[in-house]
């Protein structure tokens, strides 16, 4: 992953977006740079790119970062009730959604003020999906139409 780490904001690398908040006071958008924290932790600001994000999953599923019965462990749900479709378990790091004709849907998310992120891996067909905002557009309802379309 050689695009994604912690950094301030009043030093961003090159190529590195900005994120915007909508005001609707003004009808405009401004940078949310005094909605956050100065430099991301372990909670969030990590700022990434949809190729680190593949490369990721990629370790992920293919055994390089964790061992197979790790990511099985990972994978697999270790809480909620799955009363609501959209949220559904949790695993270790990833939620979970039932796929009562194959293997579960795994992902993760992000939100912060301007921005949202969900990537998805789907094991019935190997395909891998990343939707990142700096706008914090609604990502989650697009995800939904990806996976009535794709799936």
């Amino acid at each position: 992953m050689d695009s994604t780490g912690y950094f301030e904001f009043d030093k961003l690398p090159a190529k590195c977006a900005n994120s915007y908040i909508y005001c609707p006071d003004t009808k405009d958008y401004r940078t949310n740079i005094y909605s956050v924290g100065a430099k991301g932790t372990g909670d969030g600001g990590a700022f990434v790119t949809v190729e680190d994000i593949v490369k990721f999953w990629k370790g992920l599923i293919g055994h390089k970062l964790l061992s197979e019965k790790m990511v099985s462990a990972m994978f697999s749900k270790q809480s909620g009730d799955g009363k609501d479709p959209e949220e559904g378990y949790y695993g270790y790091g990833v939620w979970i959604i039932d796929n009562p004709d194959g293997q579960d849907y795994v992902y993760m998310q992000g939100i912060d003020d301007g921005v949202s992120a969900i990537s998805e891996y789907n094991p019935n067909n190997g395909m891998i999906t990343v939707m990142l905002s700096n706008y914090g557009d609604n990502v989650w309802s697009r995800m939904r139409k990806v996976r009535k379309e794709m799936y």
